[in-house]
C-alpha cells in the first residue's frame, strides 16, 4: 500500500479576478522506504503541494490517501492525533519554542506525546549524527540558523513519525552538514522504512534521492533526476 496518494488534487486561493491556482491535477505517489525530492521554480505550488500533504492546507478539490486513509474523512481531532502519530514537519521557519531549550524542545514532545518516540539510544545517534550534544542547554535565540534547521530536524524525526515532511530542510546548512543530512534522510528511508518527501533548490542533493517529483505553474509529474527546474 502507498504512504502517500493524491489523486487529482486543486488548491485554488481567492475567488473570481483574484483567483489563483496554486495547484492543479496533482496525481502522485509515494512508497514507505522512499526518499523523493520536490523540485520545481519558486512559486510554482510546492510548498502548497507539502502542507496539503501534512494537512495544514486542504485541497480545494481531489482526493488525499495518507496510509490507506481518506484524510477528508477525518475529524479535526482525529486529523491532529494523525499528524501527531505518523507525521513529521521540518519547515523552514523553524518552530522552535523560544522559551525552552533545546533539550526542553524534546521533552515538550515527550508531554505531548508520550508513547512511541525514538528510543533513547536512536534518539542519542540522531543528536550526535547532528551535532546537538553540545547545544543542549540553549535556547533558540543563542543558536545559530543552522543549528536551530538541526534541532528542528531532530525534533521531528523524535516522534518516530512514518512520514517526514521538509521544506528546504538543508537551506540554513553549509556544503558538508547538507551532505550529511542528505544521508540521514536516506538511512532513515531505506533502514527505517519510511517515507521522506523533501523541498530542494540545491542540485548537489538530488543524486541521494529515490525519485524527483517536479512542479511546474501548480502542475506535477515525476521526472529524471537529471531532468530538474531548482530556481
Amino acid at each position: 500500500m502507498e504512504a502517500i496518494q493524491l489523486t487529482n488534487i486543486e488548491k485554488i486561493y481567492g475567488r473570481g479576478l483574484s483567483e489563483t491556482r496554486a495547484l492543479q491535477g496533482i496525481n502522485f505517489k509515494a512508497n514507505p522506504g522512499e526518499l523523493i525530492s520536490i523540485t520545481g521554480p519558486s512559486g510554482s505550488g510546492k510548498s502548497t503541494f507539502l502542507k496539503i500533504i501534512g494537512g495544514i492546507l486542504s485541497p480545494t478539490n481531489g482526493q488525499l490517501l495518507i496510509d490507506g486513509q481518506n484524510y477528508g474523512d477525518m475529524s479535526k481531532r482525529q486529523q491532529s492525533l494523525f499528524r501527531l502519530d505518523q507525521l513529521g514537519f521540518i519547515l523552514q521557519s523553524y518552530n522552535l519554542v523560544p522559551y525552552l531549550t533545546v533539550k526542553e524542545q524534546f521533552e515538550l514532545v515527550d508531554r505531548v506525546k508520550p508513547t512511541g518516540n525514538l528510543p533513547n539510544a536512536a534518539f542519542k545517534q540522531l543528536c550526535a549524527d547532528l551535532s546537538l550534544d553540545q547545544l543542549m542547554n540553549q535556547y533558540p535565540d543563542q543558536l545559530s540558523g543552522g543549528q536551530q534547521q538541526r534541532v528542528a530536524i531532530a525534533r521531528a524525526m523524535y516522534p518516530n513519525p512514518q512520514i517526514i515532511l521538509a521544506d528546504e530542510p538543508t537551506a540554513a546548512l553549509d556544503g558538508q552538514r547538507a551532505v550529511q543530512t542528505m544521508e540521514i534522510f536516506k538511512r532513515i528511508a531505506h533502514q527505517q522504512n519510511k517515507t521522506v518527501l523533501l523541498i530542494t533548490h540545491d542540485s548537489r542533493l538530488i543524486k541521494y534521492v529515490d525519485r524527483n517529483y517536479q512542479i511546474v505553474d501548480g502542475q506535477g509529474k515525476f521526472v529524471s533526476k537529471d531532468d530538474r527546474q531548482l530556481v
